[in-house]
């Protein structure tokens, strides 16, 4: 039995596996298949005991407070904000993402836009500099 193969067949339970992912189950070996349902069936039941322990609980837009709302008014401005900096020269195409934009853009558009994000609370592109 192939690990990599078991992790993939479980792997494909919970979310959509990559093409690579999606060759590697179709080969595998019955005793694979049968150790990945295993390995589903605990993971499933471990995810619903944390929940109705109240340990493990996906928040929906239910349980939003006001300041939640506030919070996602000032992301969806400054996205909004970064979107119209990038699309200055006509740059942002639909089918392209922010990283590739921000990758195609003149340095100081980048900056603009990195800094308005920044202003509207995305942490995760505290790492970002334009020179990437």
């Amino acid at each position: 039995m192939r690990v990599e193969v078991i992790e993939a067949i479980t792997r494909a339970a919970f979310v959509k596996p990559t093409k690579a992912e999606q060759i590697m189950i179709a080969r595998a070996s019955e005793a694979e298949h049968q150790a990945a349902a295993v390995a589903v069936y605990h993971a499933t039941e471990a995810k619903r005991l944390l929940e109705e322990m109240g340990i493990l609980r996906a928040p929906s837009i239910l349980d939003a407070t006001r300041d939640d709302v506030h919070a996602f008014e000032k992301r969806a401005d400054a996205l909004r904000s970064a979107m119209r900096e990038l699309d200055v020269g006509g740059f942002w195409r639909a089918d392209m993402t922010l990283g590739q934009v921000l990758k195609v853009v003149r340095r100081e558009q980048a900056s603009a836009a990195i800094r308005l994000l920044r202003q509207g609370g995305y942490r995760e592109i505290d790492d970002l500099t334009v020179d990437e």
